[in-house]
């Protein structure tokens, strides 16, 4: 994964002091760890919206009663933050 942080800016543009102290070097690496979890968990939502689409659209094929869980599942993939 790249680093999409941010991070390497902040530690190529700190105080040279900044880059000895090890809870920044800390900081650092806990943000780096982070951004990458962000990535890989947006990757994985959106494979389970498009496995959700696809289920909905061969529910729907099948059981035209399903239009109730057609919007449920549209209004779940809505509510995003």
């Amino acid at each position: 994964m790249s680093d999409t942080s941010g991070t390497s800016k902040i530690v190529n543009n700190s105080a040279i002091c900044l880059n000895i102290n090890s809870a920044f070097n800390q900081a650092v690496d806990l943000c780096k760890q982070l951004g990458n979890e962000l990535i890989e968990a947006n990757e994985r939502i959106k494979r389970l919206e498009e496995a959700g689409d696809e289920m909905c659209s061969e529910f729907k094929a099948f059981c035209p009663l399903g239009s109730k869980t057609r919007d449920k599942w549209r209004k779940a993939k809505e509510a995003k933050l």
